[in-house]
This record gives C-alpha cells, sequence and structure tokens, in this order.
C-alpha cells in the first residue's frame, strides 16, 4: 500500500469533496459537487476575517453538513492540494507525496490557509463599530414615550457631550456619564448570600454529576454506532474496488451512511459539549455574582451586552436616579433575596461600590467550598 500512495494512490475512501472512481479499469479519486464550497472555503479562511467555526457556520447554511472536528481535519488534509499524506513506518519518515488526482485547491492557498491556522500570518478582524462610552445603547427604553434611547455625541462650544436620548420628538435626554455610572451602581445592588450560592453549587454538582453518568453512556453508545458505520463504509469501499457493486450503488449507500455519520457525531458533539468544564464555568459565575457591578465595569463590550441581555429580556427604564424594567431574568430573584422580579431593590441600602466604606471583604466561591469539604 505505501508503494501504490508513493505512486499517488488514493488508497481509502475519497475525502470529502471527491468521489471514488472506476473506469477502464483504473480506480481513483475525482473532484465532485461539494468541490466548489471547500474550494470557497478555503478562500474565506485564506483572507483571515473569518475563524474556522465562522466559515462551518456558513457552509451549513449552503447545505454543506459538517460537524467541528471532521471540518477542522478538512482544512488540514493536504490532499486539497493533490498531496498525499503517508505517515511514518519503521524507518521511514512521513512523507507527502504527489497524488495523482486533482487538486480542488492550489498549493499556495492551502499553506496560506496553515499558516493563518497556526498563527503564522497576521489576521485581520473587520473592526467593531461600538461606541465603549455607550453600553446600555440598544438596551434603554424612554421613560417618557416608550420608544428605545440611542446615544451619541454633540458638540459644544469648548467640547463634546455625550447623551442617551430618544428620537421620536420628546426632547428625553440624559447625560451618558451619570446613567452607565447608575448602572454599575444598580448592578452592584444584585448581591447573594454565601450560604445561597454554597448550597446551589451543591444542587448542581449533585445534577451534573447523575446527568454525566448517563450522559457517557449514551456517548458511548453512540461512538459504537459510529465505528460500526465507518466499517460499513470501508466495506462499501471494497466491495467497488472488487468489482462487486457499481458506482452508482456505492454513490448511492456512501451517502446514506455520511448522512447518518453526521447526525451521530452532531449529536455526540452536543452533549459531550454540553458537560465540557460545566463546574469550571459555575464556579467561576458564583464567583462573578460576588461583585457584579465591578465585574461589569471591567469587561469588554461584548461581555458588558452578554451580562445585560442574560438579566434583563426586556429593556431598562432610568427615571430619576434609578433603574426598573418590565421583566427580569427569573433566575434572579431566586438567588438575589434584595431584587423583585421587576429589577428593583427591595431594601434601601448603599450602592456606590466605588466607596471604600462599601466593600467589605467576602469569601470567595471556592474557599466557602473548600470549608465546606473539610
Amino acid at each position: 500500500m505505501r508503494r501504490a500512495q508513493k505512486e499517488g494512490n488514493w488508497m481509502a475512501t475519497a475525502p470529502r469533496g471527491y468521489s471514488n472512481v472506476q473506469k477502464n479499469g483504473e480506480k481513483y479519486i475525482e473532484p465532485n459537487g461539494d468541490s466548489e464550497l471547500i474550494r470557497w472555503a478555503f478562500q474565506q479562511l485564506a483572507t483571515g476575517l473569518f475563524t474556522i467555526e465562522d466559515v462551518r457556520r456558513q457552509l451549513l447554511k449552503k447545505g454543506f453538513k459538517i460537524t467541528k472536528s471532521p471540518f477542522n481535519k478538512l482544512v488540514k488534509n493536504p490532499a486539497y492540494m493533490g498531496k498525499i499524506k503517508i505517515a511514518a513506518w519503521n524507518d521511514e519518515p512521513e512523507i507527502l507525496a504527489d497524488g495523482k488526482h486533482q487538486p480542488i485547491v492550489s498549493e499556495e492557498l492551502f499553506l496560506s490557509v496553515q499558516d493563518i491556522l497556526e498563527g503564522r500570518k497576521h489576521t485581520a478582524r473587520p473592526k467593531q463599530r461600538k461606541d465603549e462610552n455607550f453600553p446600555l445603547r440598544g438596551f434603554l427604553e424612554c421613560p417618557q414615550c416608550g420608544n428605545p434611547l440611542t446615544a451619541s455625541f454633540s458638540k459644544g462650544r469648548s467640547a463634546k457631550y455625550g447623551y442617551y436620548h430618544c428620537q421620536q420628538g420628546c426632547g428625553e435626554r440624559q447625560k451618558y456619564e451619570e446613567v452607565n455610572d447608575a448602572f454599575t451602581n444598580y448592578l452592584g445592588n444584585f448581591t447573594v448570600e454565601d450560604e445561597v450560592l454554597e448550597l446551589y453549587y451543591l444542587i448542581l454538582q449533585d445534577v451534573f454529576n447523575k446527568d454525566k453518568k448517563d450522559k457517557d453512556k449514551e456517548v458511548t453508545h453512540i461512538k459504537g454506532l459510529i465505528d460500526s458505520l465507518n466499517k460499513k463504509l470501508d466495506l462499501l469501499l471494497d466491495k467497488l474496488l472488487e468489482d462487486q457493486i457499481t458506482q452508482q450503488d456505492y454513490e448511492r449507500g456512501k451517502k446514506r451512511f455520511e448522512d447518518e455519520l453526521y447526525r451521530l457525531e452532531s449529536q455526540k458533539q452536543e452533549l459531550e459539549m454540553e458537560h465540557n468544564d460545566f463546574m469550571v464555568m459555575v464556579q467561576y459565575s458564583f464567583g462573578m455574582l460576588k461583585d457584579l457591578g465591578s465585574y461589569y465595569e471591567k469587561s469588554e463590550m461584548e461581555v458588558r451586552h452578554k451580562i445585560l441581555g442574560s438579566i434583563f429580556p426586556e429593556k431598562l427604564i432610568y427615571e430619576n436616579g434609578n433603574y426598573r424594567t418590565a421583566e427580569i431574568n427569573s433566575v434572579v430573584p431566586l438567588i438575589c433575596s434584595n431584587i423583585n422580579s421587576f429589577g428593583q431593590v427591595k431594601e434601601k441600602r448603599i450602592a456606590n461600590i466605588n466607596n471604600p466604606s462599601c466593600k467589605v471583604a467576602y469569601r470567595g466561591i471556592e474557599p466557602l467550598l473548600q470549608d465546606r469539604k473539610s
């Protein structure tokens, strides 16, 4: 087999974008209908503007079904530039042989993509048009007319002044520093007692451990089905190579098996992702809840928006120095005993988190749980 590979013959199931073909007694692989989309994927990656996952998701929209792991392998497979990778064996090193098959992408394009994926080539990401001065733009509702507030700077005689304001003519306008600072202080009111966090952590840990056992069994079962389908694909190829079935029968069977493989791989990947570092994320999140206002203030715009979107499904209203909302995430009132279902603080308390007198040392979630175990 190694000799045949060194001569440029593909000796296995054709990679995605190619089909195993037999004509006039000769067996080889040739590009199929998927080849154009694969070429397009390499071209997108070569721009440096998109991640592998960005391109994979775009392919899904175009009807090219593939999960994360297989796609990561696909874009690194030298077969697409007309090469055959021959693994090291005994004293022979790993080599790349020139294949007889037609390349789908040029060697220059393939190597350019590898440089980007391995960080050897600078990639330019599109600039995001988000003004850090207005993190609440799009999340505020006008207290007068109920329309969304926008935000911008207006030029005065000697300086620029920023405001959150309404565009519907009602005249609502608030200084952006005041609105931003008030919101940070507002989040400082979202307090969670250590005992509550510990209880929720232990409950989640117990649910996680029970659920993980069931999911692990399911993943093992799916892996067995995947192995079985891969063996069937190999047998199907053997039958083609031995002239036991026609090319048409092979393509039909291959498509059926690959569709089922895609479904199983997607299901397995989803199950595995559900539990990857789950408890680590829970512990991190609980630590964040101990000082949500400070965490929000120090975060990038994207993280701030995620915090806003996860806590406030409806827009916020800022009026007379206070915040309220029509609806708040139902979990918040359960773990923050001083916040009601409208996001209002139940009891009067000092909310200025920048005031040193308000900063009381507290135990983080990790020491708290360690104490529990001892």
